[in-house]
């Protein structure tokens, strides 16, 4: 009889521990610190809340006995004794005590600086200080320019996500910033930042970051639950909706307008469908740039099987349409896929692109509007913007062109576009070894079906 109840209570805790840890009362947040805060300032990065051209925006973090911070500027210079005129503000200091520590998080805010102007800058406490870092501001006006854009980094970012990220910074490293399209971390907690700033370094401190918020930016189980580093490492600009404002956001940079949305957001928050809608048409209605790029995390086409997203689809797809939208960058898929701007019934839209900078790698669907595939491949991409042209190019993890396109613009609007596809490299649509692994005899049948039906080849 004993026995029975033991048995009984056994099965009743591990009932509940279930339970618990599926509502998010045992907590999935990791107990070990990997990456201890110290009084040297890390986690450096700059980051725009306001114009582009006449001001810049730094955050960084120490451990919590560093109560004060601070931001020293200049123009650069040719060596360092001629670094003159150097201006000293006070940073906004807050503390967050995290799963595994407590640190302060430091922002400070460069203004009245000079429209296309080399500066160099370092943050500290005033007596214990980072490197001196150097960027440039943009330009009032329209002028070329270049950017690096990222889907998901989320797993293995210290071990393989840093060399994408790293690479993509070796082929464009004028990029006027880089844009990530979410999901750079799996949890939102402190070890997974960690990785993604070792990953970054100094590159985050010296190219401005535009960043959105994919699912794994949220907490899990917490339903519009944003993790809470997010709100102090990533300091954005706040013209977005009421109530969304740190992750619903425009820039304007040298001609081109980037819009940042929220579609997690949009599938937890009340009313956020609506809200962010309104929104992204009055930005798009009083548009005067002539290029127009909208980023988010989940794909208006998806690209990965059982991953469709009909809601964002039905949404956002006919004001994309209605305002002639030129690119929109996604991720979320962790997979490659490209469309062109003409739909089968031939109305002019946006190119739509899904990229995957890190490890984990999906099946692919084989959505027919994509252009262009790719499986179990890690890329990043460089986009060189002019007055009349976009030239968007995809590469690997070792530097090879995978694809690419030249998307023009004459001066009515209407818009051509030029695939530049390497003829040297087909079509990377196998199935990684995880998924292999993990389907079935009669599923990966069916893959290697579409296979052939797409290449014409088993």
């Amino acid at each position: 009889m004993l026995k029975k109840k033991n048995f009984i209570m056994l099965v009743l805790l591990i009932l509940i521990g279930a339970l618990l840890f599926y509502t998010g009362k045992i907590s999935q947040k990791p107990r070990i610190e990997l990456y201890p805060p110290g009084v040297v300032p890390e986690r450096i990065m700059l980051t725009w809340n306001d114009s582009v051209y006449n001001t810049q925006t730094v955050t960084w973090r120490t451990d919590s006995t560093v109560h004060v911070g601070c931001a020293e500027i200049a123009p650069a210079a040719e060596s360092a004794e001629e670094i003159t005129d150097i201006k000293r503000i006070t940073a906004h200091t807050r503390t967050y005590s995290s799963e595994v520590n407590t640190a302060n998080y430091h922002t400070a805010k460069f203004t009245g600086l000079k429209p296309g102007t080399q500066y160099v800058y370092r943050v500290g406490d005033g007596k214990t200080w980072s490197e001196w870092f150097q960027f440039t501001t943009a330009n009032k006006e329209a002028k070329d320019f270049s950017f690096l854009y990222y889907g998901d980094v989320q797993e293995g970012i210290k071990q393989h996500g840093s060399r994408v990220i790293r690479k993509g910074y070796a082929s464009c490293p004028n990029a006027a910033f880089m844009l990530f399209a979410g999901d750079m971390v799996d949890h939102p907690y402190d070890n997974d930042f960690g990785e993604f700033f070792y990953a970054g370094d100094w590159l985050f401190a010296s190219t401005p970051i535009i960043a959105l918020a994919g699912n794994h930016e949220y907490k899990r189980n917490v339903p519009g639950g944003l993790g809470d580093i997010w709100k102090y490492q990533f300091n954005f600009p706040q013209n977005g909706p009421e109530g969304l404002k740190s992750t619903v956001y425009y820039i304007d940079y040298q001609g081109v307008r980037i819009i940042v949305l929220d579609t997690e957001g949009m599938k937890h928050l009340p009313g956020t469908f609506n809200k962010q809608s309104e929104w992204l048409e009055s930005v798009l209605r009083n548009n005067p740039n002539q290029w127009t790029i909208v980023a988010m995390h989940h794909p208006v086409f998806s690209n990965s099987g059982g991953r469709d997203n009909p809601r964002v689809r039905k949404h956002l797809k006919p004001i994309f349409d209605k305002y002639n939208v030129d690119l929109v960058l996604e991720g979320h898929d962790h997979s490659y896929g490209r469309t062109e701007f003409k739909g089968s019934d031939g109305h002019e839209g946006p190119v739509y692109v899904i990229t995957n900078a890190g490890p984990k790698m999906y099946d692919l669907g084989f959505t027919p509007q994509m252009k262009r595939l790719a499986s179990r491949t890690q890329l990043y991409q460089v986009i060189d913007v002019t007055h009349n042209s976009i030239h968007f190019s995809s590469y690997t993890a070792t530097g090879k062109l995978y694809d690419a396109f030249m998307l023009n613009k004459a001066s009515n609007g209407k818009k051509t576009l030029v695939n530049q596809i390497p003829s040297n490299e087909p079509e990377r649509v196998g199935l990684s070894k995880l998924l292999r692994d993990r389907f079935s005899k009669k599923q990966i049948e069916e893959y290697n079906k579409k296979v052939k039906e797409r290449t014409g080849k088993d």
